[in-house]
């Protein structure tokens, strides 16, 4: 009989298996191109519109931040490592594009995980080819699997030496969706074991935010009814960024998927997407798109790498602090226009906007607040 952690575990490893069927159904649809995902994916199944915008912008996202870092590398030795990797496949779209040349490239995710995986390498030509094709390069580029648990930093290290890691190198490390199935304190600990090991390094963190909000609540509750439940999300962007400066990067930035994904996405190339299925779900779609973000931590020679923060409008910093406190959040209420036959005011809770603080010539302030939804007892209104 299983354990109450074997049980949470084989929880968390089911998530791989949904995610990379919602990603496969967004390739099948002609978000991304992908090929390789047929190879891993033997049930394939047809997710809703709003699900499959929502894996285009999340594959978008780690596609720019791999190619961000290889071309800033290109020539040189470089290394990857994909935290939780599950049975990802930017690998060999990588490869086989041309940028891994140089690169030395792992996998990290749970035994029984990269077990499976590599019995579907090996009864995959299309894979298996690939793999062959690396090994016989002269370009000095590697491919790794690591069994190991997250929880289990130590032998992380441990692995990772045998295998040959450098941690000297510019090394790129990916965590897509993973920490946030850890707790707030394991979660730290991994981010902490990669900003203490790596002397050069960039950490790209793509995982869920404002937990709290009405939203984040419904978000929350899905993967509850999925059975595993979200350990820890940061409460704002911000407290992401603070997250990575507390834990051994001395510098970070964090944006939302949305900024993202209107930083990447040409006029072209949303006409394209908007004409491979109907879509309406705008508004939600907005809301999603707000409850994922980038996060990066940034150290050594691999700071000045920019990633997003030279091409999204607005990203998140955290200010420094001198010593442990508080956040100090200021709130103003929003305050709809005063009937002429009361002198009462309506006070709206909003969520899901845009909003910026103003001050004018006296030096008053106002807050403009623009587009989300209000929020009234069980229902919510524009």
């Amino acid at each position: 009989m299983k354990n109450r952690r074997s049980r949470h575990e084989t929880a968390v490893q089911g998530t791989n298996d949904s995610s990379i069927v919602s990603k496969h159904s967004m390739v099948t649809h002609g978000y991304f191109a992908d090929h390789y995902l047929d190879e891993v994916v033997k049930q394939p199944c047809r997710r809703a519109p709003l699900i499959n915008r929502g894996y285009y912008v999340r594959s978008l996202v780690i596609e720019n931040v791999h190619k961000t870092f290889l071309q800033q590398y290109s020539g040189q030795l470089s290394q990857i490592v994909c935290l939780g990797a599950g049975y990802d496949t930017a690998f060999y779209r990588l490869f086989k594009a041309g940028l891994l040349a140089h690169c030395h490239y792992y996998e990290v995710d749970f035994d029984t995980v990269l077990s499976h995986k590599k019995s579907l390498i090996e009864t995959s030509p299309l894979l298996s080819d690939c793999v062959s094709e690396v090994a016989k390069s002269e370009d000095d580029c590697t491919y790794k699997l690591i069994p190991c648990d997250l929880k289990e930093p130590e032998k992380l290290t441990a692995l990772l030496s045998e295998a040959g890691i450098d941690w000297s190198v510019p090394t790129l490390l990916v965590s897509e969706c993973v920490l946030t199935y850890l707790t707030s304190a394991q979660s730290a600990e991994v981010i902490n074991w990669a900003g203490s090991h790596f002397a050069n390094a960039v950490l790209a963190v793509y995982e869920q935010t404002h937990p709290s909000d009405p939203f984040g609540q419904v978000m929350l509750q899905h993967f509850r009814k999925q059975g595993s439940p979200i350990e820890v999300a940061c409460s704002t962007p911000e407290l992401h960024v603070e997250r990575l400066l507390e834990n051994s990067w001395p510098a970070a930035c964090c944006h939302t998927a949305l900024d993202c994904y209107q930083a990447l996405v040409s006029k072209a190339e949303l006409h394209r997407i908007s004409s491979l299925e109907p879509f309406d779900e705008f508004e939600e779609w907005h809301m999603m798109a707000q409850h994922y973000v980038l996060a990066s931590g940034y150290k050594g020679c691999c700071t000045e790498i920019p990633c997003f923060k030279n091409r999204c409008s607005r990203h998140y910093i955290a200010a420094p602090r001198t010593q442990k406190e508080k956040c100090t959040i200021r709130c103003f209420p929003v305050s709809s226009t005063a009937s002429s036959s009361s002198n009462t005011t309506t006070f709206v809770e909003r969520f899901a906007h845009s909003s910026v603080v103003t001050c004018d010539n006296a030096g008053s302030e106002a807050l403009v607040v623009v587009g989300g939804f209000g929020v009234l007892p069980s229902q919510q209104r524009q």
